[in-house]
């Protein structure tokens, strides 16, 4: 059910549209590397300048697991 809230950050449905589109356009990249993107797009940064790298792909796999997004395999290595 949207909008949910995660991380201090509310996802409504263009948000979600969104970013699928992103995940669709950067797949072959991986998890962490479209979370870097968002985060740069949404100019979502720590205090100290860094980006919320960790809290958007806690967010990414939130809405995954409530069925909300696709995203690409994890990548291990």
């Amino acid at each position: 059910m949207l909008p949910l809230t995660i991380r201090n950050r509310t996802i409504a449905s263009e948000d979600l549209f969104y970013i699928q589109n992103l995940v669709n356009e950067y797949w072959h990249l991986g998890r962490t590397h479209i979370s870097k993107i968002l985060c740069q797009r949404w100019n979502w940064f720590q205090p100290n300048g860094q980006l919320k790298d960790m809290a958007c792909r806690e967010l990414m796999l939130t809405l995954e697991r409530s069925g909300h997004l696709k995203l690409p395999p994890a990548l291990t290595g």
